[in-house]
């Protein structure tokens, strides 16, 4: 029996989210979010909100 898998994209992400993980990881951005496609979509929530409250403590609205 041959199974096809497929796998979307996660909306958690965006269209910045590379952006965002650049800004955070570096060079390493892009990696990290080719990781993230690939993860549960309860990680990807997890380390968007992380990401997103880095965000808010670094311009200083948190």
């Amino acid at each position: 029996m041959n199974a096809r898998f497929t796998r979307f994209g996660s909306p958690v992400l965006g269209s910045h989210a590379n952006n965002v993980y650049s800004e955070i990881y570096g060079m390493d951005g892009n990696k990290y979010v080719d990781i993230l496609e690939t993860s549960p979509h309860e990680i990807v929530v997890i380390s968007r909100l992380i990401a997103y409250l880095h965000q808010k403590k670094t311009k200083g609205d948190a």
